[in-house]
Protein backbone atom coordinates (compact mmCIF):
# COMPACT_ATOMS: atom_id res chain seq x y z
CA UNK A 1 0.00 0.00 0.00
CA UNK A 2 1.37 3.20 -1.22
CA UNK A 3 0.53 5.27 2.61
CA UNK A 4 2.78 2.52 3.94
CA UNK A 5 5.70 3.61 1.95
CA UNK A 6 4.51 7.58 2.32
CA UNK A 7 4.19 7.90 6.27
CA UNK A 8 7.69 5.54 6.38
CA UNK A 9 9.37 8.50 4.74
CA UNK A 10 7.36 10.94 7.15
CA UNK A 11 8.01 9.24 10.42
CA UNK A 12 10.68 6.23 9.74
CA UNK A 13 10.38 5.52 13.88
CA UNK A 14 7.09 5.27 14.18
CA UNK A 15 5.19 4.29 10.68
CA UNK A 16 4.53 0.47 11.33
CA UNK A 17 3.71 1.18 15.49
CA UNK A 18 1.59 4.10 14.51
CA UNK A 19 -0.87 1.61 12.46
CA UNK A 20 -0.87 -1.72 14.30
CA UNK A 21 -3.41 -3.26 15.92
CA UNK A 22 -2.87 -5.69 18.74
CA UNK A 23 -3.16 -9.25 17.42
CA UNK A 24 -3.98 -8.16 13.84
CA UNK A 25 -1.93 -8.92 10.72
CA UNK A 26 -1.59 -5.31 8.07
CA UNK A 27 -0.78 -1.79 8.20
CA UNK A 28 -4.43 -0.12 10.28
CA UNK A 29 -5.11 3.17 8.64
CA UNK A 30 -8.31 5.66 9.77
CA UNK A 31 -10.61 6.40 6.88
CA UNK A 32 -10.65 9.65 7.15
CA UNK A 33 -6.91 10.25 7.65
CA UNK A 34 -6.19 8.08 4.11
CA UNK A 35 -8.97 9.52 2.08
CA UNK A 36 -7.28 13.05 2.81
CA UNK A 37 -3.87 11.81 1.80
CA UNK A 38 -5.59 10.08 -1.34
CA UNK A 39 -7.56 13.38 -2.47
CA UNK A 40 -4.72 15.86 -1.67
CA UNK A 41 -2.50 13.66 -3.69
CA UNK A 42 -3.74 11.86 -6.50
CA UNK A 43 -7.58 13.29 -6.18
CA UNK A 44 -9.21 10.20 -5.82
CA UNK A 45 -13.12 10.61 -4.39
CA UNK A 46 -13.67 8.70 -0.92
CA UNK A 47 -16.36 6.47 -1.92
CA UNK A 48 -14.17 5.05 -5.06
CA UNK A 49 -11.80 4.34 -2.17
CA UNK A 50 -14.21 2.78 0.18
CA UNK A 51 -15.77 0.33 -2.94
CA UNK A 52 -12.39 -1.97 -2.53
CA UNK A 53 -13.74 -4.37 0.17
CA UNK A 54 -10.38 -5.69 0.02
CA UNK A 55 -8.39 -3.74 2.08
CA UNK A 56 -11.59 -1.01 3.10
CA UNK A 57 -12.84 -2.38 6.60
CA UNK A 58 -16.31 0.06 7.48
CA UNK A 59 -16.97 -1.61 10.64
CA UNK A 60 -13.91 -0.57 12.10
CA UNK A 61 -13.76 2.79 9.47
CA UNK A 62 -10.48 1.42 8.71
CA UNK A 63 -8.42 0.56 5.50
CA UNK A 64 -6.36 -2.53 6.20
CA UNK A 65 -3.04 -3.68 4.07
CA UNK A 66 -4.11 -7.79 3.47
CA UNK A 67 -0.96 -8.73 5.35
CA UNK A 68 1.68 -7.62 7.20
CA UNK A 69 3.58 -4.48 6.04
CA UNK A 70 7.58 -5.05 6.42
CA UNK A 71 9.59 -2.48 8.07
CA UNK A 72 11.09 -1.12 4.57
CA UNK A 73 14.75 -0.19 4.96
CA UNK A 74 16.44 1.22 1.66
CA UNK A 75 19.25 3.93 1.63
CA UNK A 76 20.63 6.16 -1.64
CA UNK A 77 23.92 5.50 -0.88
CA UNK A 78 25.56 7.75 -3.77
CA UNK A 79 23.79 9.98 -6.71
CA UNK A 80 25.41 11.41 -9.22
CA UNK A 81 24.05 13.68 -12.24
CA UNK A 82 25.73 15.35 -15.29
CA UNK A 83 24.50 17.11 -18.58
CA UNK A 84 25.47 14.78 -21.48
CA UNK A 85 24.54 15.35 -25.33
CA UNK A 86 21.49 17.56 -24.61
CA UNK A 87 20.35 14.79 -21.54
CA UNK A 88 21.10 14.70 -17.77
CA UNK A 89 22.38 11.60 -16.56
CA UNK A 90 22.11 10.06 -12.91
CA UNK A 91 24.08 7.29 -11.40
CA UNK A 92 22.16 6.16 -8.65
CA UNK A 93 23.50 3.87 -5.80
CA UNK A 94 20.59 2.35 -3.30
CA UNK A 95 20.88 -0.35 -0.89
CA UNK A 96 17.57 -2.24 -0.14
CA UNK A 97 17.80 -4.56 2.61
CA UNK A 98 21.18 -6.28 2.00
CA UNK A 99 21.52 -5.76 -1.91
CA UNK A 100 23.23 -3.18 -3.40
CA UNK A 101 21.32 -1.48 -6.75
CA UNK A 102 23.53 0.39 -9.29
CA UNK A 103 21.48 2.20 -12.28
CA UNK A 104 21.65 4.70 -14.82
CA UNK A 105 18.59 6.81 -15.56
CA UNK A 106 18.70 9.02 -18.45
CA UNK A 107 16.44 11.65 -18.74
CA UNK A 108 15.63 14.66 -21.34
CA UNK A 109 15.82 18.00 -20.17
CA UNK A 110 13.55 20.58 -22.30
CA UNK A 111 12.17 24.03 -20.67
CA UNK A 112 12.41 22.62 -16.91
CA UNK A 113 10.36 19.64 -17.83
CA UNK A 114 12.48 15.86 -17.84
CA UNK A 115 11.32 13.44 -19.42
CA UNK A 116 12.27 8.92 -18.57
CA UNK A 117 14.93 8.19 -21.68
CA UNK A 118 16.13 5.19 -20.15
CA UNK A 119 17.02 3.43 -16.99
CA UNK A 120 20.56 0.81 -17.22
Amino acid sequence: MWYAFFTRDSDPEGYVTNYQIEGKDGFHVPAEELEDAAANYFGIDAKLLRSDNLIYNAEEGMYVTPGAVPIVHREITNITGKQENGNLVLDVTVSFYETTYHKIITLFVDSGTFRYISLA
